[in-house]
């Protein structure tokens, strides 16, 4: 069966247009999305976009599992990510055994800089990717108008979150 997705807008959400990028033009805006299979919720996603960056909160239900997933972009003057941290939580605000507290990413003009936060240690590793973009897990569309109003001015590579695979999916 196909998911049916309800949107309730808590306020205006611009349109994708590289003209809605321009740093001055926008103030803040909110929205929220409500995510349904059938009657039953299956995620709830807040965030409020800036002309500076996006902030979110998306919360998702698996059978009785509850994941929350923090997330904050940051955008240039040209209205591209240049930051983006990401923390993935247990229902309590926890962050979940065995997983980092947070990932960090910085694009660069050729490449990005991911840092994978543990509570002992920082991983840093860097790849190359000219005008990268950053990826999402499956219930997060709060940034999408900014990411594709980006990607449409200019040829882009992608980069992934480290995100364990129950928060991606495929299209098929």
């Amino acid at each position: 069966s196909l998911m049916r997705i309800r949107l309730v807008f808590a306020a205006c959400v611009t349109a994708a247009s590289s003209s809605a990028l321009l740093p001055g033009v926008l103030g803040a805006q909110s929205a929220s999305f409500v995510y349904q299979l059938g009657k039953d919720t299956v995620a709830v996603e807040q965030f409020t976009r800036s002309a500076t960056g996006i902030v979110g909160e998306m919360v998702q239900r698996t059978g009785a599992a509850v994941m929350r997933f923090h997330y904050d972009m940051r955008l240039g003057r040209d209205g591209r990510p240049t930051t983006a941290a990401f923390r993935r939580l247990a229902a309590d605000g926890a962050v979940p055994p065995n997983a980092p507290s947070e990932t960090r990413l910085r694009m660069t003009t050729d490449s990005v800089i991911r840092e994978v936060i543990w509570p002992d240690s920082t991983q840093r590793r860097a790849f190359a990717a000219k005008g990268a973009m950053v990826h999402f897990p499956t219930f997060v569309y709060g940034p999408t108008e900014v990411l594709a109003a980006s990607a449409a001015m200019r040829a882009v590579s992608t980069m992934s979150t480290p995100v364990p695979r129950i928060f991606t999916r495929r299209a098929g």
